[in-house]
């Protein structure tokens, strides 16, 4: 990996150990808003169709979970969205402005996901409140989250989902945490065929 992909990975991977040392998300956003689309405060049921499919694609059907744990606030305040659309431009470069606008729009602000994932397994939303709850005391933090969450690996972080114009392809970012130093960030490329979303790459941003 060079050039941008390596710097991205670099200052993505010190901005999130500095803001949450691989553990739960919390802070501020600093995304800044696309001059043509207004930023919404919740995802709308595209997202989910998309949420959906990637979820059941990489996470349940590639490594047979049998529990989801989602955290309920779908944009993790502590990642530079910027950087983030910068990083998927960079991967993805045949991107349309369109698409990384309404990306870094929606990105602006968090907003609480709600239980409308169509998942083969159950799934759980936890808050923010839980999580800084289960993670007050660092040492034994991943102890309580498995003793509560057993067969889940962790819990999972999406952020709003960007589209193109056409609706057919989108972008986001998402975050999967499942111990002190096991995290990760990638930045996920999904296209629409035939009214069925599959994902077309996922792309390692950060890891801890």
């Amino acid at each position: 990996m060079t050039g941008w992909k390596t710097m991205a990975l670099v200052v993505a991977a010190w901005l999130i150990l500095v803001a949450i040392g691989c553990g739960a998300s919390e802070g501020t956003t600093t995304s800044a808003t696309s001059a043509t689309t207004a930023p919404q405060t919740a995802a709308t049921a595209d997202e989910y169709d998309v949420y959906s499919a990637l979820i059941q694609s990489v996470y349940i059907d590639a490594t047979q979970l049998k529990q989801i744990v989602i955290s309920t606030v779908n944009a993790d305040q502590n990642v530079n969205f910027d950087l983030a659309a910068g990083a998927i431009k960079s991967f993805w470069p045949e991107l349309g402005d369109d698409i990384l606008g309404d990306f870094k729009a929606k990105n602006k602000m968090s907003s609480a996901l709600e239980r409308t994932f169509t998942l083969s397994v159950p799934y759980t939303l936890i808050t923010e409140q839980e999580l800084a709850s289960i993670f007050s005391i660092t040492a034994s933090g991943w102890d309580k989250f498995y003793a509560k969450y057993p067969d889940s690996k962790g819990f999972l972080t999406l952020s709003r989902v960007g589209f193109n114009r056409a609706k057919d392809t989108a972008v986001l970012y998402t975050e999967h945490q499942s111990g002190a130093t096991a995290g990760e960030g990638d930045v996920v490329l999904m296209k629409k065929t035939d009214g069925r979303w599959t994902v077309e790459d996922n792309s390692m941003f950060w890891q801890s």
